[in-house]
């Protein structure tokens, strides 16, 4: 009997075991894009794209490098083929040098917003200090215009990394602040179908402003990862569950 009863034991603790790493070993397959930006522009998702026009220059991030858009590179690569009906989490750490007034800058983009062809569609993020807007989102339907969420939240400008997420669960869309909800808006429901993202511009009619932001740990995923405060992560993102 006591042999059993090690037995049986060591017999669950080995499950357990192997529980673990299973859980470990499989792949987030929501995560479309992760960009660590450690001294390079490798896409660590599973789907590992490619970008063209690539950042070259990096700096000191959150945990170890990151990009500095202040300058006139517009990297920018292919998201097609994505299933967004579950909506969309973009998240990263970002450290703004200011909040400048009187244009839009933007963080990212995927579409044109002078077209509203049945390709051209998407999500973008902005931020201005105009009369305190703060960051602008916008989510763009297939043939829609495009509905513009401003936050009335103005970025955080005191030298230090703070964590950004915009969540649209394809009905609301939320702003969190480390972790924490600030703004919320209700769009409803938006078939999107991005083709092109690109980084440092938030539409791709123009070749945008040189945006004073850098940006460490870049994850995008086609479902709303958040739906209430959480905690922000402390280590960089991976792939796995």
């Amino acid at each position: 009997m006591f042999i059993g009863f090690w037995y049986q034991l060591n017999l669950k603790v080995m499950n357990r075991r192997r529980m673990m790493m299973n859980k470990i070993l499989v792949e987030d397959v929501n995560t479309i894009l992760l960009m660590h930006f450690n001294n390079n522009m490798v896409d660590s998702s599973p789907y590992e794209r490619v970008f063209s026009n690539p950042y070259s220059t990096f700096v000191t991030g959150k945990f170890d490098n990151a990009v500095d858009m202040l300058n006139d590179v517009r990297p920018y690569c292919n998201i097609s083929n994505v299933d967004w009906s579950q909506g969309f989490t973009i998240e990263f750490f970002a450290k703004f040098d200011s909040v400048p007034s009187g244009d839009f800058y933007g963080i990212l983009g995927t579409y044109d917003i002078s077209s509203n062809t049945s390709e051209n569609s998407g999500f973008a993020i902005r931020f201005t200090s105009y009369n305190n807007d703060g960051f602008y989102m916008t989510v763009k339907g297939v043939g829609e215009e495009g509905n513009y969420f401003w936050s009335m939240i103005m970025p955080t400008v005191d030298g230090t990394y703070h964590h950004y997420a915009f969540v649209y669960n394809n009905s609301t869309l939320k702003l969190y602040v480390d972790g924490v909800l600030k703004a919320t808006a209700n769009i409803g429901s938006k078939s999107i179908s991005p083709i092109t993202l690109y980084l440092g511009r938030w539409t791709t009619y123009n070749n945008g402003n040189n945006t004073p932001v850098k940006v460490d740990e870049l994850r995008i995923s086609n479902i709303a990862r958040y739906t209430s405060n959480f905690t922000v992560p402390t280590s960089p993102y991976t792939i796995y569950k």
